[in-house]
């Protein structure tokens, strides 16, 4: 019996001692010691990296140990390893640390906290969800990615402008505080290629989110026109600010009452608003059930006016000066004055214009005169002070709305370099004329012909009667009748030159918008997003303010921030300031801290201090 419990003893020990073997044994430059030291290590810290495994000096490389793990069965996770948290930081220890731009990561805080980048990143989601039933072989990174890596580098876009980052290149040698702000740092390359996988799932498409923001029954709607420089064939339109005829884009974009932008919308810079209006006025109407819409003179026509009337939509426009001579082109009405006493007066055209449904407001100033038109509905619902008020709107919520967009938003900056190519629109437009010019004079060398025939008939009828003198007058008009054909004839030569001239169907490029569009969308929610936060903030003061003036002092000083267990503190420096902005600023916080922030559980307050 004994025996026999010995013997199952020595045939477990000499099992036990064989499986040491197999996972410990001689190796190149690591004994046995070493190795059950590494073994033991590696079952109390399954995460540890070989190269912490090894330390240093390495006996031996780091892929020989991976390849001694997978035998052993203890290799660690694909992926990086995190960073360990500081041991020597207690959580109730305050933290100090400086911020060049304060204003810019108490924004951070506030789309955080309140979640404003929800929809957006739902949206984005659905998107990739999207495209990946729709491609089921396809393998990028961004349909792999996490959603909080989404959401890092959605972030990471939406900021940049704030930090003076246009294009991505920039965040190469340009210095930012991206990790202050946002807590981690993305390099170009990440969300370079981050952009161009949004665009190619769709993300253009984000452009519609915009209408969740209407407010009211009126829409601004005005273009924007955006250089781009290449040597390649292109379509040109004229780049107003530039004052050239050049390579560019035109964002079409549509505001509501409050200033909000509602509507993006990209076109060639060789597109005439007047020939998009109609489409974009429906997109407008389909997403936001707004029918009244502001614009300026660019559509100022009787088509546009009839087109408006014909879609049941209200127009309020600006008439080109040189459609009429004064107050005296119109038959008016005295309805009031305006503050800087300009008269006010409802109007019609003096002189009957047939098919024209324009009603006018005209305003006797000084100097000028200015006139409004509507179409016939608005005209009968609105008093001509709500209608030049209403035009007047659009240099604060439109024209100084995207100044400092191109400011602080990176509006002026092209994304993408990628070209579309189709037919020569340019080509084709003279073209088109001068099949138009030619059919014209082919019309009237065909009326010439006939009259040729015609006088012909009636010479040899002089000839037969013997009237001498009649012939001689018929003979001298059909001398002039073919003198003015052969001119016509000539000039039908011209133009069929000019057409062999132009050849055979050329192809012109244009800009993909899909990039641009996405980042263009980025600078409207962003621009809607602070006068969101303004608002609050001017709503809690009870006083009006610039918010240009607001944007500087609380977004672009320096501060200190101490962030401890229950609290954060901002101390925005005043070091330079006058005591009138001094006192802006003083106002500024005292509205942000009446909002009542809380970020992550721990209540935010600003401070101002010269010490910073």
């Amino acid at each position: 019996m004994n025996s026999t419990i010995v013997a199952q003893n020595d045939f477990e020990i000499k099992q036990e001692i064989s499986e040491q073997d197999q996972l410990f044994r001689n190796r190149y430059k690591i004994d046995i010691p070493e190795q059950i030291g590494i073994y033991e290590q590696l079952q109390d810290e399954p995460g540890v990296t070989s190269k912490q495994v090894l330390g240093s000096p390495q006996k031996i490389s780091v892929g020989q140990m991976n390849r001694i793990r997978r035998e052993w069965e203890l290799q660690r996770k694909a992926g990086r390893p995190h960073k360990p948290k500081d041991s020597n930081v207690l959580p109730s220890m305050p933290v100090l640390s400086h911020l060049p731009q304060a204003g810019v990561s108490l924004l951070q805080m506030w789309l955080e906290e309140k979640q404003i980048y929800e929809p957006i990143l739902e949206r984005i989601h659905q998107m990739i969800e999207h495209y990946r039933q729709q491609h089921p072989d396809e393998r990028f990174r961004l349909l792999q990615s996490k959603p909080q890596t989404i959401a890092k580098k959605w972030q990471a876009l939406t900021i940049l402008p704030l930090l003076d980052i246009g294009k991505l290149s920039e965040l190469d040698y340009k210095p930012h505080n991206m990790r202050e702000i946002l807590g981690y740092h993305y390099g170009s390359s990440s969300l370079t290629q981050f952009l161009g996988e949004l665009e190619r799932i769709g993300a253009a498409e984000l452009k519609l989110e915009l209408a969740n923001c209407a407010t009211g029954d009126y829409c601004y709607i005005d273009g924007h026109m955006i250089a781009f420089w290449s040597l390649l064939k292109m379509h040109k339109g004229k780049i107003t600010m530039l004052g050239r005829i050049m390579p560019g884009s035109k964002a079409v974009i549509a505001h509501d009452e409050s200033g909000s932008a509602i509507g993006l919308e990209y076109y060639p810079p060789d597109t005439h608003l007047s020939k998009i209006i109609e489409d974009y006025c429906s997109a407008i109407e389909l997403t936001t059930g707004i029918k009244n819409f502001i614009i300026d003179r660019e559509v100022n026509s009787v088509d546009i006016a009839k087109l408006f009337v014909l879609r049941d939509w209200n127009l309020i426009c600006l008439l080109d000066s040189n459609e009429y001579k004064g107050a005296e082109s119109f038959s008016k009405r005295f309805v009031g004055q305006l503050d800087d006493g300009s008269s006010l007066y409802k109007a019609t055209w003096s002189c009957y214009h047939e098919g024209d449904p324009r009603k006018f407001v005209v305003v006797q100033e000084t100097n000028r005169c200015l006139v409004y038109w509507t179409t016939p509905d608005i005209f009968n619902k609105l008093t001509a002070l709500q209608i030049v008020k209403y035009y007047r709107s659009r240099a604060e919520i439109q024209e100084n709305n995207i100044k400092r967009m191109i400011a602080h938003g990176e509006l002026n900056t092209n994304f993408g370099n990628k070209k579309v190519y189709g037919e020569d629109r340019t080509q084709k437009r003279k073209m088109e004329k001068l099949d138009e010019k030619l059919g014209k004079l082919q019309a009237k060398e065909q009326k010439f012909e006939q009259a040729i025939t015609t006088q012909q008939v009636k010479i040899q009828s002089s000839e037969d009667s013997g009237h001498n003198q009649r012939l001689i007058q018929r003979t001298a008009k059909l001398e002039q009748i073919q003198q003015q054909k052969n001119e016509v004839t000539q000039k039908i030569s011209k133009v069929e030159e000019k057409k062999q001239q132009l050849g055979a169907p050329a192809v012109r490029a244009d800009r993909d918008f899909r990039k641009q569009t996405i980042m263009t969308f980025r600078t409207l929610w962003l621009e809607n997003v602070i006068k969101a936060l303004f608002s609050l903030i001017f709503n809690a003061l009870k006083q009006p303010l610039d918010i240009e003036i607001a944007l500087d002092l609380l977004f672009f000083r320096t501060a200190d921030r101490i962030e401890s267990h229950d609290e954060i503190l901002y101390y925005l420096s005043t070091k330079d300031l006058s005591n009138k902005y001094q006192e802006i600023l003083f106002r500024l916080i005292a509205g942000f801290n009446e909002i009542g922030l809380f970020y992550k559980g721990k209540q935010v307050h600003v401070y101002a201090s010269e010490f910073v």
